[in-house]
């Protein structure tokens, strides 16, 4: 633990807060509250100062127990100060506990709930179910991974197409009467892979650029992006669309369908495929598939309760539900680098990994006697956070017992999960 002067505790909670916003989606907000905040005194005896909250023209003091319920951060800086006058020994110091998080924390939070429902011949998705599914022009699927970036496949586009001329629907099942809240973008950007074969279907992924961001609500949110890991066989996928309930029947559903899938060995992928399973992933169940009309959408996987990943991009197959053959899905692990090349953030991929790491902690110096810590949590938990601690320096034994007890429950909650 390293004390320091106000100056320098400043410079390093905003060092990690940047940090926290490389990490971190664009389009996000950066918010500060206090969940734990209770200090001696008015605010000419013991307070904390916080300089950077957005709307505020001067610094906003706290005191007492009215901290920060949940301010967002104006440009990613912060500044805190906290000051108190000398306390007699009979009385107790105050303390706190504040938060500094990313704006959306919910990549990939969705209620999926699939049975035996199937894209060809299937059912109906339920509303809100897939907040990151969209529709692309009427004739292809996408999914929204920031909120103004679309991932979908090349083979849904000409190589030079206007953008402009392509539209995407967000936030509703149904595709002729929309849902409260949908709303639609024209696209500002296509970028499809540089080397996007059509024979073969190598590399066939596109990003779309919406011409405005998006407001993320219960209805339209982001989806993450997986990794290697988090293709599982054997295991199970789900795909959604709009797509043909019959191959070559032009039976398109007016609303969203689902289907589960299970997902095929790689040898399964190569031999009854014909996909190289370096940049596909395939799927076959019998009597189960997607079909025309659903490409370009999302292939995803559940990581823990209520947390999914995409994993693929639904390309090409033989037919549809065809008995022996497997859909074939853009395997999205292989082109993360990609993606991060083109959209020019980190996106949504990153900064939700499994494992759990610290930068040392920072005494605030002198009297402070708090910490900052940065914490990046697994997956399946609350995106990582920067934790702001003022310790309690107890003059004397009054509330002693039940602070320290109180104290290091908080504690444990922080860092163990």
């Amino acid at each position: 633990m390293n004390k320091g002067s106000r100056e320098e505790v400043t410079t390093i909670i905003n060092k990690v807060i940047k940090e926290y916003r490389d990490k971190s989606p664009a389009g996000s907000t950066m918010k500060v509250k206090c969940p734990q905040f209770n200090l001696y005194g008015d605010c000419k005896r013991d307070k904390l100062t916080m300089d950077g909250i957005r709307g505020a023209k001067k610094p906003t003091k706290y005191c007492q127990a009215g901290g920060p319920k949940e301010e967002v951060l104006a440009n990613d800086t912060l500044t805190i100060k906290y000051t108190r006058k000398k306390i007699k020994k009979k009385q107790c110091s105050g303390g706190f506990m504040c938060w500094v998080t990313v704006g959306t924390d919910r990549c990939g939070v969705a209620n999926i709930d699939v049975k035996d429902f199937k894209i060809v011949g299937g059912e109906p998705a339920s509303e809100g179910e897939y907040p990151y599914q969209v529709n692309v022009g009427a004739f292809c699927g996408g999914s929204l991974i920031t909120n103004e970036w679309v991932l979908s496949a090349a083979h849904c586009f000409f190589e030079g197409e206007d953008p402009s001329l392509t539209s995407v629907l967000l936030g509703s099942l149904s595709v002729t009467f929309l849902s409260p809240g949908a709303i639609i973008r024209r696209l500002k950007t296509i970028i499809r892979h540089e080397n996007f074969d059509p024979f073969t279907f190598k590399n066939d992924i596109a990003v779309l650029q919406l011409r405005e961001p998006v407001t993320f609500t219960d209805k339209i949110q982001p989806i993450c992006l997986g990794e290697a890991q988090d293709v599982p066989f054997p295991g199970m996928a789900v795909a959604t669309g709009w797509g043909d309930r019959m191959f070559g029947a032009g039976d398109f559903p007016d609303t969203l369908h689902e289907v589960a899938l299970d997902i095929a060995s790689n040898d399964t992928c190569l031999n009854n495929g014909s996909a190289d399973p370096a940049f596909f992933i395939c799927a076959i169940t019998p009597d189960k598939d997607t079909c025309q009309g659903d490409s370009g959408g999302p292939l995803v996987v559940q990581l823990c309760e209520g947390r999914w990943v995409q994993v693929g991009i639904v390309s090409h197959g033989e037919g549809c539900a065809k008995e022996g053959f497997p859909g074939v899905y853009t395997r999205v692990p292989a082109y993360l680098d990609w993606i991060r090349s083109k959209i020019g953030t980190p996106s949504l991929f990153k900064y939700m990994r499994r494992g759990k790491t610290r930068q040392p902690s920072t005494d605030l110096g002198g009297h402070y006697g708090g910490t900052a810590e940065w914490l990046i949590p697994t997956s399946c938990i609350p995106p990582p956070q920067l934790l702001i601690r003022h310790r309690l320096s107890v003059y004397s034994f009054c509330h002693y017992d039940y602070l320290f007890r109180f104290y290091n429950v908080l504690e444990r909650d922080a860092f163990t999960w």
